[in-house]
């Protein structure tokens, strides 16, 4: 009797093996990595939530935010679900030229003309970030697709603060460099031109910790395996 228990396990179990197998390779064969390329703007706040706070009177704000030009590399890979569905991982790092600088007034207002405080500098210099992001998508048609992303991402950057004052007794100027570690997310669009070669653009919002808050909108050209 256990003999025919081991046979029947047996019976049962290499069609199961045999499927699973077929199945996997199948998969595997339709993973389609890829790299691109990508180029584009970033949009990014001046002042972090903490340092936004209100001004004395007769003093101004900052703008709240300035744009400039962000460019990466990425490396993914897409496998289908099903005809139109498909999912997919990918990490990136780029660099933002978005250099951003404020200039905040502490003290008080004696009268029309005269303020008695100092005025403290912030200025922060991006560096590399990075991010890995999982995506699903539908395809639109064989060659067109949409789909939305999110993410783990961080950042590197280099902060300067000058306090606007000369006493010895205390640093009037600081340099740090910081990094920051957050949630990405965002949507794009691809199309292939061939079966290797496509375009894409996408927008990615990070919502940063300390409160700058980039928003990329990159182009970039792909190059599938």
């Amino acid at each position: 009797m256990r003999g025919c228990a081991v046979t029947a396990k047996a019976v049962c179990f290499r069609p199961c093996a045999a499927a699973f197998a077929s199945w996997a390779t199948a998969s595997e064969a339709q993973i389609r990595p890829y790299g691109v390329v990508e180029v584009g703007v970033e949009r990014r706040q001046v002042l972090t939530d903490a340092e936004r706070i209100a001004p004395v009177a007769g003093t101004t704000m900052p703008p709240d935010h300035k744009d400039g030009v962000a460019y990466g590399i990425a490396i993914g890979a897409d496998a289908p679900v099903s005809s139109t569905l498909f999912v997919g991982m990918e990490v990136s790092a780029s660099r933002s030229e978005v250099d951003t600088e404020a200039e905040q007034f502490r003290g008080i207002r004696l009268n029309e003309a005269v303020l008695l405080g100092v005025v403290e500098q912030t200025r922060v210099h991006p560096r590399w970030n990075y991010a890995a992001t999982a995506r699903a998508g539908v395809n639109v048609t064989p060659s067109l697709a949409l789909y939305g992303l999110a993410g783990l991402a961080g950042e590197r950057v280099r902060r300067d603060f000058d306090s606007g004052t000369n006493d010895i007794a205390f640093a009037s100027t600081l340099r740090t460099d910081q990094s920051f570690d957050s949630f990405t997310y965002g949507a794009g669009a691809r199309l292939f031109l061939t079966d290797h070669v496509g375009v894409r653009a996408e927008y990615r919002r990070v919502d940063e910790n300390d409160g700058y808050k980039p928003q990329r909108l990159l182009a970039g050209v792909m190059f599938r395996l």
